[in-house]
C-alpha cells in the first residue's frame, strides 16, 4: 500500500507478503524518478526507477547494502499495456 501524509507530503509504502514479512519504506516520485528506501540496520534496501519519456515504461532496480557498498539485487520493468476485452 502506498500512502501520503497530507500535512508533510511525504509518501510511505507498506510492504507485506505471505511469508509474514512486513516492511515500511520511505518513497519519493518526482521529475520522472521513483525512489523507495529503508535504512533499517539489519537489512537496508533501496529501489530506484525512471519513467520513460512517453510515460509507458518504468525501469528500475532493487539494491541492498553489503558492508559499506550498495549491491544491485534485481531489476524490475513495468510496462503499460492496452487491455482488449
Amino acid at each position: 500500500m502506498i500512502g501520503r501524509d497530507g500535512d508533510t507530503g511525504q509518501y510511505r509504502v507498506s510492504y507485506f507478503d505471505d511469508r509474514n514479512v512486513s516492511r515500511l519504506y520511505e518513497m519519493n516520485f518526482q521529475n520522472g524518478a521513483w525512489d523507495m528506501w529503508r535504512d533499517y540496520a539489519g537489512f537496508p534496501q533501496r529501489f530506484h526507477a525512471a519513467l520513460s519519456d512517453d510515460g509507458n515504461i518504468i525501469s528500475g532496480y532493487w539494491a541492498r547494502k553489503q558492508g559499506d557498498a550498495w549491491i544491485r539485487d534485481f531489476g524490475v520493468t513495468f510496462t503499460r499495456v492496452d487491455w482488449i476485452d
